[in-house]
């Protein structure tokens, strides 16, 4: 491998918190691994999102460009969003990689169409929303190739429409985001014997719901009282209609709190496995000249009763293009946790 050029790992989760990272002041949720990589991190106070949903986001992250004009102005299959396949033109991320002398792998949400090797990449195809990412076989043929089988107990819902939470009580390696970890590490370690530098980009489906976490996780919040956040009973007055389509069936704290902890656990638990991956590099003489990008997508400050992480203020989506081009004479800048306001798409 070409010691002149970086390896680059840029991780993506979905609908995580500003109050889930001590980084941005969060001072419940924990996040170890996270917090260490931010001890040695360029660190954006100020970024926003043009337009926070997934399909628009995730496709200016791909192509650099405003949703107007990438015109997946909405979530694939959905009014508003003029292709259901991401264009594979000369200027995608994937491309311009590719141009660099780059291996490029992906694995994880897409949410651009049928799946990444459609547009160059090497990995794995989940096509639509993916829901957590239960339900792709890829996940299912892991399970049976470990003999493993995933049980859940303590099965919550009815707080929003169909959203849910649960308990894990099998091993954490029948996790999804066990299984994603474990997808990266694959293909990274086919990547590192390459001469070329390598791109891998591993995209969470958490911790957007289904709130799903391991009595591990769970264990860290489950006896804590939170509080609720100050505009919880807020009516939402002058404030955008979303709120009320959005809006919780309950507006007692004591009926929303535990899908917060659900939610706090999933966090810890992508955590847990962004270390594990960060292991992995260390133990492999990797880490040193691989950038770190750990960026969250559609994440929102606490409001009032909707989905626990549901946009309001979200984080940014930036043209992840220019920003390599802008940055590439300082690679010594080998980490980047990226929040709100700056970057704009």
């Amino acid at each position: 491998m070409k010691d002149s050029q970086p390896n680059i790992l840029f991780i993506l989760t979905d609908q995580q918190r500003i109050d889930t990272l001590k980084a941005y002041g969060g001072k419940v949720c924990q996040t170890p691994n996270i917090n260490e990589l931010a001890k040695e991190s360029v660190i954006f106070n100020n970024t926003y999102a043009s337009c926070p949903v997934c399909t628009p986001a995730r496709a200016s992250l791909q192509t650099g460009l405003y949703p107007h004009n990438h015109e997946m102005r909405n979530n694939t299959s959905e009014p508003g969003c003029r292709y259901d396949e991401l264009p594979n033109t000369p200027e995608l991320l994937s491309n311009q990689l590719k141009k660099q002398n780059y291996k490029i792998g992906y694995t994880g949400k897409w949410h651009l169409g049928s799946g990444p090797t459609s547009v160059g990449y090497e990995g794995d195809d989940f096509p639509g929303h993916g829901a957590g990412g239960h339900s792709y076989s890829q996940y299912h043929d892991y399970l049976q190739e470990k003999g493993l089988n995933v049980q859940l107990k303590n099965i919550i819902s009815g707080h929003y429409q169909g959203h849910s939470a649960a308990e894990v009580v099998s091993p954490i390696e029948t996790t999804v985001e066990y299984f994603l970890v474990d997808q990266a590490i694959h293909y990274i370690d086919q990547f590192r014997h390459e001469e070329n530098p390598f791109y891998f980009q591993l995209n969470f489906w958490g911790p957007h719901e289904p709130y799903i976490a391991p009595t591990k996780h769970l264990d860290l919040y489950r006896d804590l009282d939170l509080e609720p956040w100050p505009n919880f009973y807020d009516d939402s007055t002058n404030k955008p209609s979303i709120h009320n389509v959005k809006r919780a069936r309950s507006s007692e704290w004591n009926t929303f709190e535990p899908y917060v902890k659900h939610y706090f656990a999933s966090v810890s638990l992508i955590d847990e496995q962004i270390g594990r991956l960060l292991d992995y590099l260390k133990a492999h003489d990797l880490y040193d000249n691989t950038i770190r990008f750990v960026l969250w997508h559609t994440c929102p400050i606490k409001n009032t009763r909707i989905n626990v992480a549901s946009s309001y203020e979200t984080i940014f989506v930036f043209s992840f293009i220019k920003f390599l081009s802008r940055f590439h004479d300082q690679w010594n800048m080998t980490s980047f946790l990226i929040h709100k306001e700056n970057f704009i798409t």
